[in-house]
């Protein structure tokens, strides 16, 4: 085994999740999305939500967890994105 890329990911221990094309990682409210090789293709963000648990689903999709940091009382949503 040896090592393809190194990529800078957020201090704060980030989620991920990885396809055959794509990293993906969940940290400081936002959703990134990069290549194997680091570059930064998308940023996902919703109004300062929290957004966690990236897991890729059936075609294409990836689901995550949407959380109202402002409100604990707040129901948590699950939400999918088109990840291809």
């Amino acid at each position: 085994m040896s090592r393809r890329a190194t990529i800078p990911v957020p201090n704060n221990r980030p989620e991920f999740a990885a396809s055959e094309h794509f990293l993906y990682t969940a940290a400081d409210h936002q959703l990134r999305s990069r290549t194997h090789d680091g570059t930064e293709v998308a940023v996902f963000g919703e109004g300062g939500k929290g957004i966690c648990c990236p897991v890729l689903g059936p075609r294409g999709l990836l689901f995550c967890v949407l959380l109202d940091d402002a409100d604990v009382d707040a129901v948590d949503e699950i939400f999918a994105l088109d990840a291809r």
